[in-house]
Formats: structure tokens, C-alpha cells, sequence
């Protein structure tokens, strides 16, 4: 049996082409999507823009007038289209609200931090409020423990960087 090719995995860029991935007013869309929203959204508009002129300067006596209203109109498209292409193609991103099961991204980051000439710093001497704050969010340990591991005592024996033996 032939493999699918919906499970083949592509790369995100193939060598001379343009990126699959663009990101549009802080939103990461497909190049595709964005191109057929472009291409539903600029005919439509301009097509309402043109024919609302039209038929409004027709209908109406005061010309300005006719064409306040056709620029509402072409606003009103503008909008209509935009809300039919964030249905139509919704935002390439994934959001976790959990903590991912395997995760060193942040340790290396520590460790890079680490071999950095300011270093990691060090913890005793961040105001207690944001140690808290730290805490909270579970990095204080993280910290301390990368802030020792920098200073050769692994085993975590000594005085924690908070100023209180043992316990932090």
C-alpha cells in the first residue's frame, strides 16, 4: 500500500521558495490563506466601492453625499470580508495551556545564560517580592539550582542564595 501524502511531513521551506509561514499583525498565517483572503477581500471591496458609486449617484441628488454613503458601504464590505476570511482561515498557532512533558529548552537556556560573562546573577540579591513572584511562576528553583550548579556545589548541600540554610 502507498503512503498517504496527507502523513508525509513536508518541509516548512523548501529551498528557493517562499516561506509557508508569514506572520500578518501578530498573527502567524499560511502564505496560501493569506493570498486567497487578499483574493476575496480586494475584488469584493472594490466591486461594492465601485457599484454602490454607481448606483447612489444615480439615485441621489447630492453627489457627496453619494459618495459618503459608497464609502461606508465599501467599509462595511471591508469588514463583512474580514470577518468571513478569520472564519475561513484561522490562525496557524497552537496554544498549550500545560506544561510540555519534555522540555530542556529552558534548562539550555540557563546553562547558556550561565556561560554568559554576566553569568546567571545571583538570586540573593533580587528584591524579596520578585523572589516571590519567581516562586510563583517556578522558576526560583530552577535559578537557584543552575546558580549552584555554576558554583560547583551539585549535591545542593549549603546555604541557599536567599540567605536561610537548607530551606528556601
Amino acid at each position: 500500500m502507498a503512503d498517504n501524502p496527507e502523513r508525509t511531513a513536508a518541509p516548512a521551506v523548501a529551498p528557493d521558495a517562499e516561506p509557508e509561514l508569514v506572520s500578518v499583525w501578530n498573527e502567524t498565517v499560511k502564505t496560501r490563506h493569506l493570498g486567497l483572503s487578499l483574493l476575496i477581500s480586494v475584488p469584493a471591496t472594490l466591486i461594492a466601492l465601485l457599484v454602490s458609486q454607481q448606483v447612489l449617484g444615480s439615485v441621489m441628488d447630492d453627489q457627496e453625499i453619494a459618495r459618503t454613503y459608497s464609502l461606508l458601504i465599501g467599509l462595511a464590505v471591508v469588514v463583512s470580508t474580514a470577518v468571513l476570511n478569520a472564519r475561513l482561515f484561522a490562525p496557524q498557532r497552537i496554544v498549550t495551556t500545560e506544561a510540555p512533558e519534555d522540555s530542556t529548552s529552558f534548562e539550555d537556556t540557563l546553562r547558556e545564560l550561565a556561560t554568559e560573562p554576566g553569568g546567571l546573577g545571583d538570586t540573593s540579591r533580587v528584591p524579596e517580592q520578585i523572589r516571590q513572584e519567581m516562586r510563583d511562576l517556578g522558576l526560583y528553583d530552577a535559578f537557584v539550582d543552575s546558580e549552584r550548579r555554576a558554583a560547583g556545589d551539585v549535591d545542593g548541600a549549603g546555604v541557599d542564595h536567599a540567605g536561610k540554610a537548607g530551606d528556601r
